[in-house]
């Protein structure tokens, strides 16, 4: 946080913050051109070779040292040569596995994947463009700012492939502050939002198998059929969350899919429940987890059933809560440089 905190002193050089919005101005093209080379590349988590490539190239255009991390990760640091503490900046790579249509409601698209399968769906091409564009602008300041600047280049966010990887990369940076930035179709565009307290959801997978016991359609009294202990368990779960999850502390859940069986004639032997839960505070996405947990084994129990939550059935992300401290700052210097607004 040092460097921001350089440029909100009295006594540092007025002419930086006077020269940010015209550097962000002079790179406003660049931004977009990178943007657009990124939506082009398209890769999913853990295969952006050649988007990581691109990254590497617009790095070393600047001089600066850097650092793959996992298979395409990259960490890229800023070094002002002044003291300061270290500040982490983040964007990440990967696409979906969604193919992309060539045209939006205002006609054709101006760029779109090369690969038909998949495409930027949620925005992440948009994040690298913005991150490379800091970079330039912070390198041409560097002779005016304090500390070191971490910028994160992290791969498949969407699978989990570069997060921890990354992480342990920065242990080793002393970093004081982190900043990342994500677009929102929520907000209109030149606003920008840093409020303090939980920004997005933590997530936990849901996964479980009902064993029963398959046999012929004819005779259920002879089987143990899991399709209606799965299916009773979906029912009593949304009723379970309705009235044990407190509304001030919400808890989505979706359940996104029961599979059991392939014959119309047949009992399954097992039936499957996949879904999810998000939430915005460990407590209650601790209490959502045992809650699903209850209310599955009683299902399967009251159906004669057993149960079984798959490894994956675990806590994936935990939720993003914005420092109040770096809030604060990040709105002084917002309102300094945007007049009009945060």
């Amino acid at each position: 946080m040092s460097f921001l905190k350089r440029i909100m002193k009295e006594e540092s050089p007025a002419d930086v913050m006077n020269r940010l919005p015209g550097l962000i101005k002079e790179n406003e093209q660049y931004m977009i051109e990178c943007r657009r080379t990124v939506h082009r590349l398209a890769e999913v988590g853990g295969k952006e070779v050649k988007t990581s490539a691109f990254i590497q190239k617009e790095a070393e255009a600047l001089g600066l040292p850097i650092e793959k991390v996992s298979e395409t990760g990259l960490l890229i640091t800023l070094d002002t040569g002044h003291p300061g503490n270290g500040v982490a900046l983040r964007a990440e790579l990967d696409a979906l596995p969604i193919p992309e249509h060539p045209e939006n409601m205002k006609g054709p698209k101006c760029v779109i994947s090369d690969d038909p399968e998949t495409s930027h769906a949620c925005g992440h091409d948009a994040h690298v463009g913005m991150l490379l564009g800091a970079m330039r602008v912070l390198n041409d300041l560097k002779d005016q700012i304090s500390g070191r600047i971490y910028f994160c280049f992290e791969e498949g966010e969407e699978n989990g492939a570069g997060w921890l990887s990354m992480l342990d990369a920065l242990e080793e940076k002393e970093v004081n502050t982190a900043f990342t930035i994500h677009v929102s179709s929520r907000m209109d565009t030149g606003l920008v939002s840093v409020e303090a307290g939980p920004r997005t959801a933590g997530t936990e997978e849901i996964n479980a198998v009902f064993i029963g016991r398959g046999g012929h359609a004819s005779r259920p009294d002879l089987s143990i059929n899991p399709v209606y202990a799965a299916a009773a368990a979906v029912t009593d779960l949304a009723v379970a969350f309705v009235n044990q999850i407190d509304p001030n502390d919400p808890v989505t859940l979706g359940i996104t899919s029961i599979s059991g069986g392939t014959a119309q004639n047949a009992f399954p032997d097992t039936a499957q429940v996949i879904g999810g839960i998000r939430f915005f505070s460990a407590e209650s996405g601790k209490l959502a987890d045992k809650i699903v947990r209850k209310v599955f084994s009683n299902s399967a129990d009251m159906h004669n059933c057993g149960i079984r939550f798959e490894p994956s059935m675990s806590f994936a992300i935990q939720p993003t809560i914005n420092d109040q401290d770096a809030s604060d700052l990040a709105t002084r210097v917002f309102t300094k440089i945007l007049p009009e607004g945060t």
